[in-house]
């Protein structure tokens, strides 16, 4: 059994590549339809940039300061000698990050891609969920953006904040981040889920105005899993902000707020009728009819509560559990079965892997114990591919992955947890879907990161992997830095 932390990317929501994913067809007097945020490539050069969020690195002898790690995509898979590592402490392009290294800061506790700023280059979002204020508020959190260029990322020198008269101690914005063109002005606009109370902060891409619709999301804090993904799920051209809350004692809620001319309308909020326990959350077109769907991963789901990953489809009504797919290792085609504790679900991303012009969802289930009866096999970890077909998400011709399949170099090994975060994008720029694992329990808690280069007929190459651990962050071997929780895309 793993312990349930969860920190993010979603991507978009969430896990963060600069990847025109996550996060539909119009009539004449409908808005103009919702710019796609870029593939996740700050420097615009075809290939997608692997961005690992590390909250728990230490910036020489602050602890728990964060750090996110920029690996560029080239022709064999994301490229380490090229990483930028990022602190509170860098300056980028001649500008400085805002705010300091601070101990327990989690910078990089989230991270999402999208064209904030609307040149076209892929721009990232940071969130550092312990940050303090000045203001003598402790652990409300704040959010950081890098914007990319040809050159290279550039710092915006603001750090964004919830307005001062609705923060409290333990707010912790930035656990979850994803961007969405709310208001359909081309500019991304930033969206953070405050982990420790009800409130929902964004910022709107092209002014930078931070808005809020405090309380409407769950007013029974604390929130237990949680997550957020931009998706304009009725088609009307501007995208939905969609937010998922469990909380153990009303259940899981999962709320919509719809997006307009004038933005996000939060007294507009819709509920989901029957929303499952989704602590992850990701978009695409899983049925291929042209509307965003949305992707839950409910990691304690299941009728042998192993998890589930349920597709609630877009529809010129919204979302809606009468239009669904819930998946678990136990539905026909799915290899493994549904187990206490797998945690199928646990993240989720979704893109072409098969390249059929219909997303597939990827999920990981850090849970799994591949041995059959060694107690010492437990919490190895595994992915899984789930495809996505005409008539909605299916368990047929699944695939599985993990650190035991043929060709993958290294081994499975007790508490890896091995896909506690996954990200679908092309790092390569061949125009295939590749696969990033995030593995924190490797070497006693030091981490890594495998990815997979796609073998052009919809699976993976396992003899492609490349591994990004410590040395991805300029640190040693025990470091214990849990490296793989935090991924972009």
């Amino acid at each position: 059994m793993i312990t349930p932390t969860h920190t993010r990317l979603s991507l978009t929501a969430a896990v963060a590549v600069v990847a025109g994913c996550s996060l539909a067809l119009l009539a004449p007097w409908q808005a103009a339809a919702a710019v796609t945020p870029p593939r996740a490539d700050f420097n615009n050069d075809g290939r997608v940039d692997l961005a690992l969020g590390v909250p728990a690195y230490a910036d020489g002898t602050v602890t728990g300061a964060g750090a996110v790690s920029v690996l560029p995509g080239a022709a064999a898979g994301p490229n380490a000698s090229a990483k930028l590592v990022v602190t509170q402490n860098s300056t980028l392009n001649g500008t400085a990050l805002p705010g300091s290294s601070e101990a327990d800061d989690a910078f990089g506790s989230a991270t999402a891609y999208g064209d904030i700023n609307g040149d076209g280059y892929g721009d990232l979002a940071i969130g550092a969920s312990g940050e303090d204020d000045t203001a003598g508020h402790n652990d409300i959190g704040g959010i950081t953006l890098l914007y990319g260029s040809a050159s290279g990322f550039t710092a915006d020198p603001t750090m964004y904040h919830l307005p001062t008269a609705l923060r409290h101690n333990g707010q912790r914005c930035g656990t979850s981040l994803a961007v969405g063109d709310f208001n359909a002005d081309g500019k991304g606009d930033v969206l953070s889920l405050c982990s420790g109370s009800s409130s929902v902060m964004w910022i709107d891409g092209a002014t930078k105005a931070v808005r809020t619709n405090a309380g409407t999301v769950n007013p029974y804090a604390p929130i237990e899993g949680e997550d957020i993904t931009t998706a304009d799920v009725d088609g009307d051209g501007y995208d939905e902000a969609v937010l998922s809350v469990v909380n153990h004692d009303v259940g899981p809620r999962m709320t919509v707020l719809p997006g307009s001319a004038t933005g996000l309308k939060p007294e507009s909020a819709a509920q989901v009728d029957r929303a499952p326990a989704a602590w992850s959350l990701a978009t695409g077109d899983v049925n291929g009819d042209g509307r965003d769907d949305v992707i839950g991963g409910s990691p304690y789901g299941g009728s042998g509560q192993g998890g589930a990953v349920v597709a609630l489809y877009g529809s010129t009504t919204g979302l809606s559990a009468d239009r669904s797919t819930t998946i678990t290792q136990d539905t026909t085609g799915v290899p493994g079965s549904d187990e206490a504790s797998d945690q199928m679900g646990y993240e989720v991303a979704v893109a072409d892997v098969d390249s059929d012009d219909v997303d597939d969802v990827v999920a990981g289930v850090p849970g799994e114990d591949l041995g059959e009866t060694d107690p010492y096999d437990a919490d190895q970890g595994a992915v899984l591919v789930l495809r996505g077909r005409a008539d909605g998400l299916t368990g047929e011709a699944a695939t599985t992955y993990s650190a035991a399949t043929e060709g993958v170099a290294g081994a499975a090994e007790a508490g890896d947890l091995f896909g506690s975060a996954v990200a679908a994008a092309d790092f390569t720029g061949d125009g295939n879907t590749d696969l990033a694992v995030g593995i924190p329990g490797e070497n006693t808690g030091d981490g890594t990161v495998l990815t997979l280069n796609n073998n052009t007929a919809g699976g993976m190459d396992t003899g492609s992997g490349l591994y990004f651990g410590p040395g991805a962050l300029n640190a040693g071997a025990g470091s214990e830095f849990g490296i793989g929780r935090v991924l972009a895309p």
